[in-house]
């Protein structure tokens, strides 16, 4: 069991880590890459964004890596 939710949440990760590197790559957010992982995406960032100040630069998707790296470890997988 824990195997399996330790792979999907790696994947998450890798996806959101993706993310956050197609926007330094692209900031328009007009590549293809992040047209395609967005309605993956939006969904958990749009909320975040909120919450978060706004600057020049959006930290949502590390914040959301470091989430789920902590949730790793405290599970224990």
């Amino acid at each position: 069991m824990y195997g399996v939710l330790s792979i999907v949440i790696q994947a998450v990760e890798i996806v959101f880590l993706v993310q956050f590197i197609m926007q330094l790559v692209d900031p328009t957010g007009n590549h293809r890459v992040l047209r395609a992982i967005a309605p993956l995406t939006q969904p958990v960032l749009t909320p975040l964004r909120a919450a978060l100040p706004r600057s020049q630069f959006d930290y949502s998707p590390l914040i959301v890596v470091l989430v789920f790296n902590i949730l790793r470890w405290v599970l224990g997988i």
